[in-house]
């Protein structure tokens, strides 16, 4: 089974600093936790890269697509055999953030 490459953005590992200082204000271990099972969500891409729907509101250079993990959205695109993570989204949060940080 041929593997994808999963990156990461800046933008991606800013917005799981926020998400594990907003979760550690009452638990570091539930943050630790919450961190990592966004993690391992996101790396089920380098093996089905296309497994998650398409962001419809958004309309970026490239067809961006979504997973969810607990109350996160985690987007990304595929371009060229790579996956780029492009941001984690508490969908908690205002929708139109999201358009803010694409």
């Amino acid at each position: 089974m041929n593997r994808t490459v999963v990156i990461w953005s800046d933008q991606a590992w800013a917005d799981l600093d926020r998400i594990f200082d907003f979760v550690a204000r009452n638990s570091r271990i539930e943050a630790e936790k919450q961190i990592f099972r966004i993690i391992d969500r996101g790396e089920q891409l380098a093996f089905n890269p296309l497994s998650g729907p398409v962001q419809e509101l958004i309309n970026p250079k490239y067809e961006v697509r979504y997973l969810v993990q607990d109350n996160y959205k985690i987007l990304y695109y595929f371009k060229d055999e790579t996956v780029l993570v492009d941001a984690v989204f508490d969908t908690r949060q205002d929708p139109k953030k999201l358009d803010e940080g694409l």
